[in-house]
């Protein structure tokens, strides 16, 4: 196991910050909205040779009765797990009782605690409360995270602390990324929890919008290494409220352009929206993997799954080549199902293709279904290869494209879909001039 940090404090106090600033990345959302972070969220420092698991937790606040429960149990689990603990305070307000009991607390664990004073950027130093040297922390921080001051002391204390030899590192075959998508409460983070086995690695609730920020969650079996991206449900346009959703959606959007595949998850107990009909259209235009999930399915007749099948069959023309799983992510139906399609796309989405079995198809489907004639000009496709930068693309040469109609196009990425036998996956055709 490699050593671990976890960040806790009472909320706004800069944690999330604080998480960003020692990992070198943005994964966590910042804002001045209250608790923005809601789960664990996992990321790695390095200091040289060595590799530091940091854990983001959520904001301390007995204020938010609807999270509450959820929240203790997320923190309680990232301590337990963790070797060094930062504790974080703001150096603009007075220590409060409840932040004196708590640290107690940590202090029974025998665990390392780090005490990170942070906003001094805000007071004058001699304005700094001498509560905090009466704590009788020996490891104390006085830092800006905002502005980047004192984190190298932070990164040194680090550095220098002897933490338990970690096991030999495990090489595996592949690592695959999967975006988990959909609406708000349709199931995502239930959904992780259940592959995982840890029913409270992520908060999942009725509340819609329990997830704000995207989650990346590590998964492994014997060969291979997935990366689970738990994403904030993405709403319409007219549904955004705020900054912070909008930001959590254009998260989402950047985890599935970064993801190898998506998986969609829709609530077989509610009517499909237009919403995900525009989430499913926008994971094929990016040239993505995409896996439909109908969740909640041991709520539902048998019946009724062919009649979800057909709404969506009738709304999207691609459906015929896109897996559709049923499944009950709580009553952990169908689970076992999704990797065997995770890989097996996977697979499909790097697998190389010869340029001749490729022009072979095309000239079959020409000789099936010729291509149209426009003024006494005929279209001869000569020869077809994948592009290099992404093999879903095929790149076909040929005379007298621009005769070409969008219909026959179609034609075209059917039939090589179909005799490809590529699913999950839709396959982009681009036609070029060949000059004599």
């Amino acid at each position: 196991m490699k050593p671990i940090i976890a960040i806790v404090g009472k909320t706004n106090v800069g944690k999330s910050t604080l998480f960003n600033l020692l990992n070198k990345t943005d994964k966590s959302i910042v804002g001045n909205t209250r608790g923005l972070t809601r789960d664990r969220k996992y990321g790695t420092i390095k200091i040289k040779e060595k590799r530091i698991i940091l854990i983001d937790t959520i904001g301390i606040d007995f204020s938010d009765k609807r999270f509450l429960k959820e929240t203790n149990k997320q923190l309680n689990l990232a301590i337990k797990e963790s070797n060094i603990i930062m504790f974080v305070l703001d150096a603009r307000t007075n220590i409060t009782e409840k932040e004196k009991t708590f640290l107690q607390k940590l202090r029974k664990l025998n665990k390392n605690i780090f005490l990170i004073i942070n906003k001094i950027d805000k007071i004058k130093k001699e304005n700094i409360n001498n509560e905090f040297f009466d704590l009788g922390n020996s490891n104390i921080f006085f830092i800006s995270s905002t502005q980047n001051k004192g984190i190298d002391k932070i990164f040194k204390k680090i550095k220098n602390y002897k933490f338990k030899q970690e096991n030999k590192k495990i090489e595996f075959k592949k690592e695959i990324k999967v975006a988990i998508i959909g609406i708000p409460n349709v199931g995502k983070s239930t959904l992780i929890n259940c592959i995982i086995k840890d029913e409270n690695r992520l908060i999942h609730s009725k509340i819609p919008g329990s997830t704000v920020d995207n989650n990346e969650i590590k998964y492994y079996t014997k060969n291979n290494k997935y990366i689970l991206i738990d994403t904030a449900g993405i709403k319409r346009k007219s549904k955004i409220k705020n900054e912070l959703e909008k930001k959590s959606i254009k998260k989402t959007i950047y985890s599935i352009k970064k993801s190898n595949l998506s998986i969609i998850l829709i609530d077989a107990t509610k009517e499909i929206t237009k919403q995900e009909i525009k989430i499913i259209n926008l994971v094929l235009s990016l040239n993505k993997g995409l896996i439909i999930l109908i969740n909640k399915c041991d709520k539902i007749k048998e019946k009724e799954k062919e009649k979800i099948k057909e709404k969506l069959k009738n709304r999207i023309n691609f459906l015929k080549f896109i897996k559709i799983l049923y499944i009950s992510a709580k009553e952990n139906i169908g689970i076992n199902n999704i990797f065997k399609y995770i890989n097996k796309i996977y697979e499909l989405i790097n697998m190389k293709i010869s340029p001749n079995k490729i022009t072979k198809i095309i000239k079959k489907a020409t000789t099936e279904h010729k291509p149209p004639i426009n003024s006494g000009k005929k279209t001869k496709l000569k020869f077809a290869h994948q592009s290099i930068s992404n093999r879903s693309i095929i790149i076909i040469h040929g005379r007298n494209i621009k005769n070409l109609n969008n219909s026959y196009k179609r034609y075209l990425e059917s039939y090589l879909q179909k005799e490809l036998a590529i699913f999950g996956l839709q396959i982009f055709l681009k036609f070029k001039e060949q000059k004599d």
